[in-house]
């Protein structure tokens, strides 16, 4: 029989099927798989150390000191004035208090003819509007009236608000009336008593009432309307 060209013997191809004797068993082909690295496997683990590397050395990088400079600082607050005007600095504008009495103050100023301004600085000085206020000598209330001008003015409670600025302000109108509306001598009057003023044909020589005066004076002066 001739030769088949061109066909290899099944044993010599590449694909050929190993006949039963040429076989490997699985355990043998087990244990010999185990012998070798696996290539696979070799990669990974090249690749799981290069990506440690790379986090370790991204961690352990320090942060430039000069990074702030690259933040944009906000523009700085302008405190040019325009041409031809003058820079005045700021000052907080401080309105005197008002007195929680003003009210009745007006009220008996009004009714006796006083400058509401004088009866106020007179509440100021001899009581703080304190209407609970009582002197080492027995005056009471806002305008400090002792308990024997009271009676003679008609309060019978001094620690009324209202009684006790009404009865001040009528003194205050008398003692006007009687120097002729000089004020200086009214107020030194109501503090050292009219005899003394009478005696001493002016302001008496008191430190207490030459200051008292004065104090009130100058509230006057600087005082606010109301």
């Amino acid at each position: 029989m001739a030769p088949e060209f061109g066909r290899t013997p099944a044993e010599e191809h590449p694909l050929a099927l190993r006949d039963g004797g040429d076989r490997r068993t699985g355990g043998e082909r087990r244990a010999h798989s185990r012998g070798v690295p696996d290539r696979r496997w070799r990669e990974r683990r090249r690749q799981w150390l290069g990506h440690a590397l790379l986090t370790s050395l991204t961690i352990c990088v320090p942060v430039p000191a000069n990074i702030a400079k690259l933040r944009p600082s906000p523009p700085p607050l302008s405190t040019s004035a325009p041409k031809g005007a003058s820079v005045v600095p700021t000052q907080r504008v401080v309105s005197p208090p008002r007195s929680p009495y003003d009210d009745l103050i007006i009220e008996a100023a009004r009714m006796h003819g006083l400058d509401p301004r004088l009866l106020r600085s007179i509440v100021e000085v001899e009581s703080a509007f304190n209407p609970r206020a009582v002197s080492p000598a027995g005056a009471k209330g806002l305008m400090q009236l002792r308990p024997i001008l009271a009676r003679e003015l008609g309060v019978r409670n001094p620690f009324d608000p209202r009684q006790n600025i009404m009865g001040g302000a009528r003194y205050l109108r008398q003692l006007l009336n009687m120097h002729d509306g000089d004020i200086r001598l009214a107020l030194a009057s109501y503090n050292a008593g009219p005899g003394n003023v009478t005696r001493y044909a002016g302001v008496p020589p008191f430190r207490e009432t030459q200051k008292y005066v004065k104090r009130i004076l100058a509230l006057l002066e600087e005082g606010s309307d109301i």
